[in-house]
């Protein structure tokens, strides 16, 4: 997250779900922003990372492409990122289901908190 998600072991996920909830809340408020402020956010990409304006132009449109509304993991989303690790891995496996890889139960609360509409 904003655009790749949020990683986590499943021990914190059990032991800490108010804190992974609080930051899948930060990180959805920082989309949201980013989103709201192009200007700001390209000047923060220029100065941060060092690039020219029409880089950052591209980058952000490439970001803001990749971002879905409610911050919930979709299976086509979560298809595609381990279709890019098996790509790269030889020893991923080769059957992987989205519930293995996502829990999108924090991202449905906060974003219902938010005030997204959650089907």
């Amino acid at each position: 997250m904003p655009s790749g998600g949020l990683t986590a072991l499943v021990k914190t996920l059990r032991s800490r779900p108010d804190e992974v909830k609080k930051l899948i809340r930060a990180l959805q408020l920082a989309k949201r922003e980013m989103l709201k402020s192009k200007e700001k956010t390209l000047d923060l990409i220029t100065r941060l990372l060092n690039m020219d304006r029409e880089t950052a132009v591209d980058t952000y449109s490439l970001v803001q492409s990749n971002f879905n509304d409610t911050g919930i993991p979709t299976a086509e989303g979560m298809s595609n990122i381990v279709k890019m690790v098996q790509s790269q891995v030889k020893s991923a496996p080769k059957s992987v289901s989205f519930l293995d890889v996502a829990e999108p139960r924090f991202a449905i609360e906060v974003a219902k908190e938010l005030g997204y509409k959650v089907e």
